[in-house]
């Protein structure tokens, strides 16, 4: 390294093994007005549970940066003086003393974020953090995916990962939860979709932010049960979400977007038998019934609450052996702008008819029959 009369730089120390106690420093100077920065000090191993780590004595000069390496699983006394600290993949830092500062801004790592956690510090006693802050988050150079530095409630614990905010064509899933895009800084999660046609999952969501925007996603979902609930965007802003149904039963809540004032939200359903506990924010559901029998039932609510529909925003195609229920609540249809009559469209080939069932006066199934009387082969 280097060194003048009062400072001390561009110094490395590496530590391999060996039992430490006492302080290492990355460089040292005695002046009371000297300099300690660019010293580099690489974690390798050995046991320094009982000593601490500088990257320099004097913090005058620090600014221009001393960094820590940790490049395999290590415990510390303590350490102090690094404006970066560095991970290697499947390292972790294990400090043993009381008032360690830390900033979550010197954290950096040289692998890919994923979206299982991974934990960088561990700390015995609750870490004194910059400005106290908690969370920090970096958008990669497309916006397209965050990398998130988070630390625990208790502040003993700093872990790294990673969501996919835009684009996904693929699901992620970390315990209960099943996603294709997903913000913990309250970024937009928009334009993802994703198919799943296998195994049983407990949420599912095609965007989810804390306090962003969730549009455009689209959740197709074939023949699997969701034990939980089914999502096409939640976030604080949600248009335009699609859910695909297709021989599924979704035991929660399916919902277009958490927001209340959302638009477009849609729920597309073919084949027969689908459920959803309770149905949720969706302005517009479609029915394909090509295929269908006579008394076939494509979904079916099983909870205890009523479904909204919106009349004039529901559609049915395809032609079956009539008639066939689209939608089916025991409990009650809430079918606004729905004024008596059925609803009727013919073009020169179909004719669909879209009319409702009755117990008491309480809507409780809409029905379909579709015709093609022209261009059978």
């Amino acid at each position: 390294g280097e060194a003048d009369k009062n400072n001390s730089y561009n110094n490395t120390v590496t530590i391999t093994g060996g039992t430490v106690s006492g302080t290492v420093y990355g460089g040292y100077t005695e002046a009371a007005d000297g300099k300690t920065y660019n010293n580099t000090v690489n974690l390798n191993g050995g046991n320094l549970s009982n000593a601490e780590i500088s990257g320099g004595n004097s913090t005058i000069g620090t600014e221009k940066g001393n960094t820590l390496n940790v490049n395999t699983a290590a415990t510390v006394g303590k350490i102090e003086n690094f404006s970066k600290v560095t991970f290697k993949e499947n390292a972790v830092l294990r400090l043993q003393a009381a008032g360690v500062k830390f900033d979550l801004a010197a954290v950096k790592a040289d692998f890919a974020a994923t979206a299982q956690k991974q934990t960088l510090v561990e700390s015995s006693n609750a870490l004194d953090l910059a400005d106290g802050k908690t969370f920090r988050s970096e958008l990669n150079a497309d916006r397209t995916r965050e990398t998130n530095i988070e630390a625990s409630t208790d502040k003993k614990k700093i872990v790294r990962y990673g969501y996919t905010l835009k684009n996904a064509t693929t699901a992620t899933t970390v315990g209960a939860d099943t996603w294709g895009g997903r913000s913990a800084a309250g970024h937009n999660v928009e334009n993802n979709a994703f198919t799943l046609n296998a195994d049983t999952h407990t949420n599912v969501y095609g965007g989810w932010t804390t306090t962003g925007v969730a549009s455009n996603n689209t959740v197709t979902l074939g023949n699997i049960t969701v034990t939980g609930n089914v999502t096409g965007g939640a976030g604080t802003t949600t248009n335009d979400n699609i859910v695909n149904l297709n021989g599924t039963t979704v035991t929660g809540t399916l919902t277009g977007g958490t927001a209340a004032n959302g638009t477009g939200n849609t729920l597309n359903v073919k084949g027969k038998d689908n459920k959803a506990g309770t149905i949720a924010n969706i302005q517009k559901m479609n029915f394909d019934a090509s295929g269908l029998a006579k008394n076939d039932t494509m979904l079916e609510v099983t909870g205890t609450a009523q479904t909204d529909v919106n009349w004039a925003n529901l559609s049915a195609t395809g032609t079956a052996m009539k008639p066939l229920t689209l939608l089916k609540n025991a409990n009650g249809i809430n079918l606004s702008g729905y004024t008596g009559a059925a609803k009727s469209v013919t073009t020169e080939t179909t004719e669909t008819n879209v009319d409702v069932r009755k117990t008491g006066n309480m809507i409780t199934e809409i029905t379909y029959e579709g015709y093609q009387f022209k261009g059978v082969t």
